[in-house]
């Protein structure tokens, strides 16, 4: 495929002197970030939608297999479980081959030792719902956590959870929620928010529309939630409401189906009723809504994984997670816009917030600061900090 020969980086430079608080709203960086998209291919856009794993493990196949996606214009990767140093090391490797920079995200519910085992493990989410009035110390926490991120080079945490443990006989979820009290988890998940937005990390409430219910674990199967449209806009769906309108960034989708929201029957990461519908028409998102892992048997049991990818685009997600075959999803949603059955307009619609979301993290610039240095000392730095949180919350956890 051809590449467009634009004068992007002096684009991409242009952008750097520019902010955006509001991902939807017009300015002159949303001016800069359309001439970028203009010099783009289709198949440039479409990988700019999708967001693939990386293992720290050093392997040689693996690594040539993501550069060569990095060179197609990768939109971005997340961390799975290793030493903080292979992690960083593979992602240098893809940003200096990246086009335009990468996203790089991770799971962090309980700091950055959820999947590096050089920092210390903040307490889950139930522990610190069982501590009174701790908004301050959980937004703490949160500010901590974006200072071991930020420190390692990771833009995005895929934090707080809101789902509510309103079931006692169902424990998917477990100590991964805050608590089965629905104002208490809205409250703890804002805190959380705000300190990871004020050091500096981009934020993302799941599991929409809420997986606290489920009696099945999407990694291994399709929960379906038989609940009525008012239980859900009296629990579910209440931290949502509270934290769309404080400003999260991102929207994770689950692999749940809930026939009161879509009688269809699909999971929720496929419906356009509901992730078009409800979350973004009807709560007024405007955000990034990405999917949770489009590997896991929630939705890839009896269906084709490539056509799931497909249909999760279709839907309205943004960000399509961990495909199970980046390279062929890529070439089939290149084929159905190159062919009309995709309107371009929905592929650049999406590409633009992804771009405003990267410019909002600060990645276009001279001198790609993305890219990590000094590790060593940031680790030092972070697991210092971590520890004087840590002597805080200690006397509410014994």
């Amino acid at each position: 495929m051809r590449r467009t020969n634009i004068s992007v980086q002096s684009l991409l430079l242009t952008m750097a002197t520019l902010s955006v608080s509001v991902l939807s709203c017009s300015s002159p960086a949303t001016d800069n970030i359309d001439k970028v998209i203009s010099s783009m291919t289709v198949r440039q856009k479409v990988a700019q939608t999708l967001m693939i794993e990386i293992n720290g493990q050093g392997d040689k196949e693996k690594i040539f297999y993501l550069k060569n996606l990095a060179k197609e214009g990768l939109g971005g990767i997340i961390w799975m479980d290793a030493p903080v140093d292979g992690l960083v090391q593979e992602t240098n490797i893809l940003q200096r081959r990246s086009r335009i920079p990468l996203l790089v995200s991770v799971d962090a519910e309980w700091g950055l030792a959820m999947r590096c085992p050089e920092y210390p493990a903040f307490p889950k989410q139930l522990h610190l719902g069982k501590i009174p009035n701790a908004e301050d110390l959980v937004y703490n926490m949160g500010k901590a956590i974006a200072n071991e991120l930020r420190g390692a080079g990771i833009h995005i945490n895929f934090a707080p959870v809101v789902d509510v443990n309103s079931n006692p006989d169902v424990q998917v979820i477990g100590e991964r929620s805050f608590g089965s009290d629905v104002n208490l988890v809205t409250d703890y998940a804002e805190s959380y928010m705000k300190g990871m937005q004020d050091g500096g990390i981009i934020t993302c409430a799941k599991h929409f529309p809420g997986h606290g219910e489920a009696a099945v674990d999407s990694h291994l199967g399709l929960p379906v939630l038989n609940l009525s449209r008012e239980r859900l806009d009296s629990l579910e769906l209440l931290p949502y409401r509270r934290l769309i309108s404080q400003g999260v960034d991102l929207v994770m989708i689950g692999h749940l189906a809930v026939p009161s929201l879509d009688p269809s029957g699909v999971p929720a990461s496929i419906s356009k009723p509901i992730i078009t519908g409800l979350l973004k028409e009807e709560l007024g998102f405007d955000g990034i809504v990405i999917t949770d892992a489009l590997q896991m048997k929630g939705i890839t049991s009896g269906r084709d994984s490539v056509q799931v990818v497909l249909e999760a685009f279709l839907a309205g997600a943004d960000i399509l997670l961990m495909p199970e075959d980046a390279e062929a999803s890529l070439d089939f949603i290149t084929s159905k816009v190159e062919s009309g059955t995709i309107p371009m307009e929905m592929l650049d619609q999406k590409v633009r917030k992804i771009l405003l979301l990267k410019e909002k993290a600060g990645l276009f610039g001279k001198g790609r600061p993305y890219i990590t240095k000094h590790l060593k000392e940031s680790v030092k730095e972070a697991v210092a900090l971590d520890k004087e949180v840590l002597k805080t919350l200690a006397p509410y956890l014994e």
